[in-house]
């Protein structure tokens, strides 16, 4: 007897989303008041010269915060109305073949002309991440002039803003395509990222999962190469959401008042043919 399934899928995706985005909060509270996972780790990674391994702390503090994230939505995950993995993958017109722009009965497709160039498309994301990393470093910067056992007013007030900051960064870096399909960096170059089939803007929730494998190491690599060598420019975080990035198409110099004419081409030096007049 299948399960019910009484969570809407929209609210599995904002719930999966804000608890993903207070994971990173919890993690840079803790390493902002060295306390928690972060302070038991940078004991345990401490060099001689008093140094300890900053990424690793980092990482293995937010891995905790991630366990518990999936101790919360893998059991809302099998309440919501998801297709299965297994479905999801018979869509994708076969993973490698379909990553590499292979169609199924093996017919290579003709390039979309309307597709963005890979390399405008890293040269948003490289915008991107350098619009992200003063943000941070103004945020966090306030909290760097206390000391670290100083709990006056105004490094509360710090702790607050620079966790708030790092909180809308970390959205953002997840979930950049959110509105509109366009990131500051696509909107300065002119692309979008839009629904594969219906070339519409995709929302929050397709935009962070085309944003996963994009954090997740060694994919990034993987990604990159899949979107020169794919024909339909398409990495695996494109396949996963059903999305495509196009250039944005710029508004027509033609009015309403044009006529349009469907299925005819029609030579611009030909004069128009004079009205038909009926006789009574």
């Amino acid at each position: 007897m299948p399960l019910p399934k009484p969570i809407p899928r929209r609210l599995f995706q904002v719930v999966a989303l804000v608890l993903l985005v207070v994971t990173f909060a919890i993690t840079a509270w803790w390493g902002v008041t060295f306390t928690g996972p972060w302070a038991d780790m940078a004991h345990a990674t401490t060099e001689p010269d008093g140094t300890y391994d900053l990424v690793v702390t980092a990482f293995v503090s937010w891995l905790v915060t991630f366990v518990g994230w999936l101790l919360v939505v893998v059991p809302l995950r099998v309440l919501t109305p998801f297709p299965t993995l297994k479905q999801q993958l018979a869509t994708l017109d076969g993973p490698v073949l379909g990553a590499l722009g292979v169609a199924a009965r093996g017919q290579e497709p003709e390039p979309d002309p309307t597709l963005a160039s890979p390399a405008r498309r890293v040269a948003a994301l490289l915008i991107d991440r350098a619009i992200l990393l003063p943000i941070v470093l103004v945020g966090i910067f306030p909290v760097t002039i206390f000391d670290r056992d100083d709990w006056s007013a105004p490094r509360i007030v710090a702790l607050v803003v620079a966790l708030v900051v790092l909180a809308a960064v970390v959205a953002y870096a997840w979930a950049r395509d959110a509105i509109g399909g366009r990131s500051l960096g696509r909107r300065l170059l002119g692309i979008r990222v839009v629904d594969a089939r219906t070339r519409r803007p995709i929302g929050a929730w397709r935009s962070f999962k085309r944003e996963v494998p994009l954090h997740v190491s060694p994919l990034p690599f993987i990604e990159l190469a899949l979107l020169f060598a794919s024909k339909d420019r398409r990495r695996l975080g494109d396949r996963w959401a059903d999305t495509i990035v196009v250039r944005q198409q710029r508004a027509s110099a033609s009015t309403a008042d044009d006529p349009v004419v469907v299925g005819a081409i029609t030579d611009p030096r030909t004069p128009p043919a004079p009205p038909h007049s009926s006789r009574a």
